[in-house]
């Protein structure tokens, strides 16, 4: 069975990786580069054409170079955003804005209600002994 292979020149290297990897599933990809330009060579894992897969691979790549392209030009913004929760945090003396509420005592109380509910619980019954670990069955 013949590889189908597609090539591709100045390619975005994470993208180009990432569009590979993302047709594991479905064919053994080999990844080669020379300078610039790199070339994906795709066997099917089962019924189903090299064309197709290569196809596929080129439109999973046009996504991963978007995607990629995106995520790098939003640094910038990211970057912003969180300079500005920082100074937020800072002018604020690195507090919360107000102290955590803490639980009424009837609050409390339920809640210890539940948790000696759940402790005096013996649990299912397991008349055929499936709960048990195999090892104190066979003792």
């Amino acid at each position: 069975m013949t590889p189908a292979s597609v090539r591709l020149s100045s390619v975005d290297e994470t993208a180009f990786f990432c569009a590979a990897h993302a047709l594991t599933d479905r064919a053994i990809v080999v990844v080669e580069r020379s300078g610039k330009s790199a070339t994906a060579r795709l066997w099917p894992k089962g019924p189903g054409s090299g064309k197709s897969l290569a196809a596929e691979f080129r439109r999973e790549y046009e996504n991963q170079a978007l995607r990629w392209r995106l995520t790098r030009e939003g640094l910038g913004l990211r970057a912003e955003t969180l300079r500005r929760a920082l100074a937020l945090a800072a002018a604020a003396g690195g507090r919360l804005e107000a102290p955590a509420a803490s639980l009424t005592p009837a609050q409390k109380a339920e809640i210890a209600a539940l948790l000696a509910e759940a402790d005096a619980d013996p649990g299912p019954r397991d008349p055929l002994g499936i709960a048990t670990p195999w090892e104190d069955r066979e003792k």
